[in-house]
């Protein structure tokens, strides 16, 4: 939202009622970077959703350095047959490993185990 002082804003919303005597909203001013990786944030995730995604090394950059975690099982979708055959395609599960690894290590640990757990768990369960 922009403000009528053009200040870019976030607002938090937390599902409540919004009447104007029991305002729960947070404002918070943000700058045009910010409201641009948020932008980006959102195209990678839906890309990466719909498997129109090329991880290259722009998008492994910004998904390791702004922690992304909602795209860890399209990327483990994307790369599978990579994976499975990596003897016979070194080349590939060599840049695919070294990527992969600082993105798992800039995780949350937390947000981290969540999420293999989770992945792990869909596995199961779709099996």
């Amino acid at each position: 939202m922009i403000t009528a002082i053009s200040t870019a804003i976030i607002i938090e919303n937390d599902n409540k009622n919004n009447s104007l005597s029991n305002t729960t909203e947070k404002l918070e001013n943000i700058g045009v970077e910010r409201i641009n990786n948020l932008r980006k944030r959102k195209e990678i995730i839906n890309n990466a959703k719909s498997g129109s995604i090329n991880y290259d090394e722009e998008i492994w950059n910004f998904i390791t350095s702004n922690k992304i975690d909602e795209v860890l099982p399209f990327i483990l979708k994307s790369y599978s047959d990579i994976i499975i055959n990596s003897q016979s395609m070194q080349d590939g599960y060599n840049l695919f490993h070294k990527n992969f690894v600082s993105y798992i290590k800039s995780l949350e640990d937390d947000r981290k185990a969540y999420s293999l757990y989770d992945i792990i768990e869909n596995k199961k369960t779709n099996n």
